[in-house]
């Protein structure tokens, strides 16, 4: 986790609560893991836009 949240500039509890499902990521974070693990931004996105919408 340390590595991901480095390359994505992102703080290393951010990346923890992200993946742990602690609340809902914000756009950025979730941006910034998709690049960062090579992963669509948009379908990404759209499923936290669906968790946010429930």
């Amino acid at each position: 986790m340390t590595q991901v949240a480095a390359r994505g500039g992102l703080a290393r509890t951010t990346v923890h609560m992200a993946f742990n499902g602690d609340g809902v990521p914000s756009a950025a974070t979730v941006a910034s893991l998709a690049r960062v693990l090579k992963l669509d931004q948009e379908d990404l996105l759209r499923m936290r836009a669906a968790v946010l919408a429930e």
